[in-house]
């Protein structure tokens, strides 16, 4: 059985448990079931949620013919000059795209893709000031078309086509579901191209569908490969093929039984060209299991740490390529077999077979819900979120909030206190999870990795790092939803520098406070352990501050 699955996996206890639930399921004819969009495998009663949201089984089918529609328009852009390409979109909405744009071979000819996912005005200002609007095609990119994030990145340059030039519409495609308002409002200013998603496919499973293609197939990636592996692998997992050999069936069988006996952070090792796959299995894994206090925390980009470091709570996946990735993390993944870690080992023979990644685990998330009894395709905890976000923008919001305590990073005893103390609440299942609403730049990036590199020495624990907002909408559902296992540390920013959103009456900065006021409140509603840092000034010198701070205590 395990030969068919194409990975290695450690451990023969959960060999064994895996073993056991197969036989089950073989016997409840679970993938058959699966294949029938049958709800009863997540849910005990009928959820027509479930089945509504099933369609990603067999998208691999249709993308290739859908490749011919995209092309059409790859070709008039190439014609009058586009040379950037920017993808104005949240989590599902863009990761799998950003993905396969920066991990597969692409024409060098084509445009570059940007991807804008932060409302901090700085982010918005940096790609503005990285393109020629004149040589620019926009993708305003939302299933529900009511996205606040994203309606806001079209607002604002949509404004600027408008003194940049005369057919501003023929500047923009939507991606978005048929007859959403971002679909309404692409028709009424003359967008040059609708693109219409399957509305049974949820954003972090939509890989296989225009959110995921459109960007990285006009950004002259190539995905006839990509899509020929994933229909290979569809085939692999198929209602017909027995649960012991659909190898996406039996990953999700093992993720499941190693997080029921607690060995939930999935900590992944990938080769620096897989870097975005990573990200995009975050939201997958994160925003699919992270309910009713159930659920799976994975552990992405975390510097290594001596091995001694390491809770029991880890399970390792370890994500390669070709030979030569296999010897890049080699002594080390040996070093944590040999202390007994469970560690799935994964070797693509090629960037295209991650077309077979994206499915199988697809199929392994969804089987791995079922085994945690949640509903793999709902995410529950994010409205309160936004309820909390759109309170914070209301005027004299200021009056409004309460609760929500700020230390300042200029006070370090007030910071190394409540670092003190969240040390102290922490248990040796729980994780720390940096909250980031700050633009990201690769100064600020390299100390907050510091940062969590010496959280894992000095308390063995796990540890996350998401920039807000987008994080919201890839780790949030699991936050609030999942286990109450967090250790949030919010860091904020009191920049004055501030863009507003035409046609409205806010701004950015007043987007991302709001955002962040409203996480914090929803986490605060859960009973979460969450503190908040303000970066005052210089934010690369206040990462210092705190870098400083957790090194001495």
């Amino acid at each position: 059985m395990w030969e068919k699955t194409g990975f290695d996996f450690n451990r023969d206890d959960f060999k064994r448990k895996t073993e056991n639930r197969l036989i089950l399921w073989n016997r409840e004819r679970f993938n058959l079931r699966l294949w029938g969009k049958d709800p009863s495998l997540w849910d005990d009663s009928f959820n027509q949620e479930i089945p509504d949201r099933l369609g990603w089984l067999t998208a691999p089918k249709t993308t290739e013919k859908e490749l011919s529609e995209i092309e059409e328009i790859r070709n008039i852009i190439n014609e009058i000059g586009i040379s950037y390409i920017v993808l104005l979109g949240m989590g599902g909405s863009s990761l799998a795209a950003q993905m396969l744009y920066e991990t597969l071979d692409r024409r060098t000819s084509f445009p570059d893709l940007f991807v804008l996912s932060s409302t901090h005005p700085a982010a918005v200002r940096e790609i503005e000031n990285n393109i020629d609007p004149e040589k620019s095609v926009f993708i305003v990119s939302s299933k529900s078309g009511t996205t606040l994030e994203t309606l806001s990145f079209f607002r604002y340059f949509w404004s600027i086509m408008e003194n940049a030039a005369s057919d501003m519409g023929r500047h923009f495609i939507a991606v978005t579901d048929f007859g959403s308002n971002l679909d309404q409002l692409a028709q009424s200013r003359g967008f040059l191209k609708i693109f219409h998603a399957p509305p049974d496919i949820g954003g972090r499973f939509s890989a296989f569908t225009f959110f995921g293609t459109v960007p990285p197939f006009l950004g002259g990636a190539e995905l006839k490969n990509l899509i020929t592996y994933a229909q290979n692998e569809k085939k692999n997992n198929e209602a017909s093929v027995p649960e012991q050999e659909a190898d996406g069936i039996v990953l999700g069988a093992l993720l499941g039984e190693l997080a029921l006996a607690g060995k939930d952070k999935l900590t992944f090792i990938t080769d620096p060209s897989l870097a975005y796959f990573s990200y995009w299995l975050e939201q997958l894994i994160a925003e699919s299991l992270g309910k009713k206090g159930k659920g799976i925390i994975p552990v992405v980009d975390e510097p290594k740490a001596p091995i001694d470091r390491y809770g029991k709570d880890r399970v390792f996946i370890n994500i390669t390529q070709g030979r030569d990735g296999q010897k890049q993390n080699k002594q080390f993944v040996e070093s944590l077999v040999s202390k007994g870690f469970p560690v799935l080992d994964f070797n693509l023979e090629n960037k295209f077979s991650l077309g077979r990644e994206l499915y199988r685990w697809e199929i392994a998330v969804s089987a791995c819900g079922a085994v945690l009894g949640v509903n793999p395709f709902n995410q529950p905890d994010v409205q309160r979120s936004k309820e909390f976000t759109r309170k914070a923008m209301e005027k004299d919001a200021a009056e409004t909030i309460s609760g929500i305590k700020s230390i300042s990073i200029d006070d370090k005893e007030a910071v190394r206190k409540a670092i003190r103390e969240t040390f102290q609440k922490a248990e040796e299942d729980h994780y720390f999870s940096l909250q980031a609403y700050l633009h990201q730049t690769s100064e600020l990036n390299r100390a907050l990795q510091e940062i969590r590199s010496l959280l894992v020495k000095k308390t063995g624990l796990a540890t996350t790092l998401g920039y807000g907002p987008s994080f919201l909408h890839s780790s949030g559902q699991l936050h609030k939803g999942g286990p109450d296992l967090g250790v949030f540390i919010q860091i904020v920013d009191n920049t004055k520098f501030d863009l507003s959103v035409p046609e409205t009456d806010y701004s950015f900065l007043s987007v991302i406070k709001a955002q962040a006021d409203g996480d914090y409140q929803a986490l605060q509603e859960k009973g979460r352990k969450v503190i908040r840092i303000n970066f005052e000034d210089s934010v690369e010198t206040a990462a210092q501050t705190l870098l400083n701070i957790v090194l001495n205590l």
